[in-house]
């Protein structure tokens, strides 16, 4: 579920940029114990989707299926007790959420006692396949059980098939045989979950690539913004250098007509003084 050791970190991300963007809060998916929980949620899952493959699919017998469940329980166990001393070594994603947080934050005793009740419930609900343990041993390898705890009525014939070395060679190469079928089937799967995995990757490196775009155009937007605003402000100092200078032509006019007013009034005087003196010479 997580991908690459980037995935969980990287799906969280990409839900927070499109809960900002619908105008959401996401202040829960910046919380450390969400990521935790979240981050154990999918390794858990991951481990069950596993068991749940190997229950599936044709030639499935009762012997094979009740040993994937006891192994699953044995590794219950085992990440019980590796949780416990603070080593998620087989989830991935708590490994890397631990990484990014205080180790004192990361809640291993919590998530031991969620292994815990999850072994309890398999014991619970399997508890009929362990009534029947000693009946599946007997088909999954009569050539090891013990005479005495089988059935009365088969234990003759339970004898002489032990005896039979024809027999147990067969049996040898049958084993041989179904080893190489699961390493097959074990490969196939690895490989179907490699595909996922890279499938996964490469829709969060797209992802990933649609909220670098984003931010760069958030980015592009805001220097847009800003020479929108820019020349907003240099058309208004156009606008009031213009008014500027209409005022001083308007006043470069009305100083003109002044002078033409003073010129004429000095004609006039000119006048005036050539009239008078056309009297005096009268």
């Amino acid at each position: 579920m997580c991908g690459k050791k980037r995935g969980l970190v990287g799906m969280v991300r990409e839900k927070m940029r499109e809960e900002n963007c619908a105008g959401k809060d996401t202040a829960v998916l910046r919380e450390q114990k969400f990521l935790c929980e979240l981050a154990f949620l999918c390794d858990i899952s991951s481990h069950l989707d596993a068991l749940n493959l190997q229950l599936q699919g044709r030639g499935r017998i009762i012997t094979d299926m009740y040993a994937a469940v006891r192994a699953f329980k044995t590794k219950l166990c085992l990440w019980e007790n590796q949780m416990l001393q603070g080593n998620p070594c087989h989830f991935p994603c708590c490994q890397t959420i631990k990484a990014q947080i205080s180790t004192a934050v990361f809640p291993c005793a919590q998530f031991a006692e969620k292994l815990s009740v999850l072994a309890a419930e398999f014991s619970r609900r399997f508890a009929d396949f362990d009534v029947q343990k000693c009946r599946f041993e007997l088909l999954s390898n009569p050539f090891a059980v013990d005479v005495e705890n089988a059935p009365t009525n088969i234990q003759m014939e339970l004898i002489e098939l032990q005896c039979n070395d024809t027999l147990k060679s067969k049996e040898r190469e049958r084993e041989r045989e179904r080893g190489e079928r699961v390493k097959q089937e074990r490969g196939e799967e690895r490989g179907v979950k490699q595909e996922r995995g890279e499938e996964r990757g490469v829709k969060q490196e797209r992802g990933e690539e649609r909220g670098v775009k984003q931010e760069r155009g958030e980015e592009r937007g805001v220097k847009q913004e800003k020479r929108r605003g820019e020349r907003s402000e240099a058309g208004e100092r156009r606008g009031e250098r213009s008014e500027a200078g209409e005022r001083r032509g308007e006043r470069s006019e009305a100083g003109e007509k002044r002078g033409e007013r003073s010129e004429a009034g000095e004609k006039r005087g000119e006048r005036s003084e050539a009239g008078e003196e056309e009297r005096r010479e009268e």
